[in-house]
């Protein structure tokens, strides 16, 4: 596995040909770009364009099939996937919820270590780790994405994981809450952050007092605020958190577990 920034990439074989995704848990849907498409023989039909809602907006994927797709030795054919415009060029594309809930995702981004299980349907069976760690409190969305109980600044919120983000992501609305100000947010320039639809999202940095993540508490974390769409929920927990520790993934059973220094 290797990082861009905080962001997972997974090398796949799709045709027999590598493929550099990312690893995004917050994409329900599997995507190509349509180069990567062209490049790895990959067709798609251009007459029906589908709707693909991002932080951005929407904008326009085609539907297509991948014949076959590797990961690491395990072979899925006719794995269907969308092909969009708008992804960025450094990577082919995102490897989503829909192919990943076949699995138990064992992931360590510090030690650039991804490890795929078959996935469980008993929601008693744990991670086969011998370090210690701790239950995340997970709720599931229909679409597959998985939301954790957060305390920002005191107040209780829900928070989207997502491995594709590259850093945590705080509502417009959740951050009035927390006493951010039109003046505190003029302060900072917004920048324009990526986002799959290929729109982008306008950010700006503050700091904050506390973020509290499972046991974790962040003290005096900077994070970006936006106007996050209705999906998103309250913020969008990204690489800042999650690739400072090593996470289990169960979407079959909607759980997720975190390594920590003192938990048992």
């Amino acid at each position: 596995m290797q990082v861009l920034g905080t962001v997972p990439l997974v090398t796949a074989a799709i045709n027999g040909h590598p493929a550099s995704l990312v690893l995004d848990t917050g994409s329900n849907v599997t995507m190509l770009s349509g180069k990567a498409a062209n490049r790895l023989g990959v067709a798609w039909d251009e007459d029906a364009p589908l709707p693909v809602t991002g932080a951005g907006g929407t904008a326009d994927a085609f539907a297509a099939t991948i014949p076959s797709l590797a990961l690491g030795g395990d072979v899925t054919s006719d794995v269907e996937v969308l092909v969009a415009q708008g992804l960025p060029p450094m990577i082919d594309g995102v490897l989503g919820i829909d192919v990943l809930t076949d699995y138990e995702v064992d992931l360590d981004v510090p030690h650039r270590r991804l490890v795929l299980y078959r996935a469980r349907s008993c929601s008693d069976a744990l991670p086969p780790w011998t370090v210690p760690f701790t239950r995340l409190p997970a709720n599931q969305q229909q679409s597959g994405h998985l939301l954790t109980p957060v305390e920002l600044d005191g107040r209780p919120l829900s928070g989207l994981l997502d491995t594709g983000a590259a850093g945590t992501v705080v509502r417009l609305a959740a951050a009035w809450d927390a006493g951010v100000t039109e003046a505190t947010l003029r302060a900072d320039p917004a920048r324009r952050a990526y986002s799959l639809d290929g729109n982008g999202v306008d950010v700006h940095q503050q700091r904050f007092q506390t973020l509290k993540i499972g046991v974790d508490v962040i003290k005096q974390p900077v994070l970006y605020v936006a106007d996050l769409p209705p999906f998103a929920d309250d913020l969008v927990i990204g690489g800042d958190y999650l690739a400072t520790r090593r996470i289990w993934f169960s979407f079959r059973t909607g759980q997720v577990f975190v390594t920590t220094d003192d938990q048992p």
